[in-house]
């Protein structure tokens, strides 16, 4: 068991990580992703595996 100031210092520092989460986007099964995932990808740098027009 982990005695109590530990605990209260792994919340002290676990605690504001978790308040900063990134919301989470929806998007249809079947597909490759949200509409937002394309602006992390630059163009170039992703290669579809299956043709296009292919659900996965």
């Amino acid at each position: 068991f982990a005695r109590e100031d530990a605990v209260e210092a792994a919340w002290r520092v676990v605690d504001p990580v978790l308040g900063r989460a990134t919301p989470v986007y929806e998007y249809e099964p079947g597909t490759w992703g949200p509409a937002e995932a394309d602006r992390i990808t630059p163009p170039d740098g992703w290669v579809t595996p299956t043709p296009p027009g292919i659900v996965p």
